[in-house]
């Protein structure tokens, strides 16, 4: 056998399968992600920080972010209809006078 594959024991934690990783294949850092792939499991560490070594390899925006606002009406020409679900006790004002940000966001029961 060459070192990129051992032979090992699989056993029982609680309700659990495991398998004890040989020092050669120790990962790093302290978590790891585990997906199946047919009969494979396939196990790799978590590295932190990629997303910020990413962003920095790349070319700033030039191109100007769209206003996404230009056809809402003004807060001050919203009117806010009254909530269902707080006319049926559901989003009551709470211990410090506000509603919860379902009944604030209008979502209603099904």
């Amino acid at each position: 056998m060459s070192t990129s594959e051992r032979h090992i024991r699989l056993f029982r934690n609680g309700r659990n399968q495991a398998l004890r990783i040989p020092r050669e294949f120790e990962l790093e850092g302290e978590e790891a992600i585990i997906h199946k792939e047919g009969d494979r499991l396939i196990v790799e560490p978590i590295r932190k920080g990629r997303l910020l070594a990413l962003l920095t390899s790349m070319d700033p925006l030039t191109e100007p972010f769209p206003d996404i606002d230009d056809n809402l009406p003004s807060l001050d020409e919203v009117q806010l209809q009254a909530d269902h679900a707080t006319s049926k006790g559901v989003g009551r004002a709470g211990s410090d006078g506000t509603r919860s940000r379902r009944a604030a966001q209008g979502w209603q029961p099904p």
